[in-house]
């Protein structure tokens, strides 16, 4: 999400204040805890 929290678009930062309303998370702010550890790709 950290583009989004970086974009200028009219939409995204609308969006970026939908998440933070609904789910009080402010994408423009970097994660109170470490990012979870990718275990498995099955894309790969």
């Amino acid at each position: 999400m950290k583009t989004l929290g970086e974009s200028t678009h009219e939409f995204d930062k609308w969006f970026a204040g939908k998440i933070k309303e609904v789910h009080g998370i402010d994408v423009n702010q970097p994660p109170p805890d470490p990012m979870p550890k990718l275990y498995f790709n099955s894309g790969s």
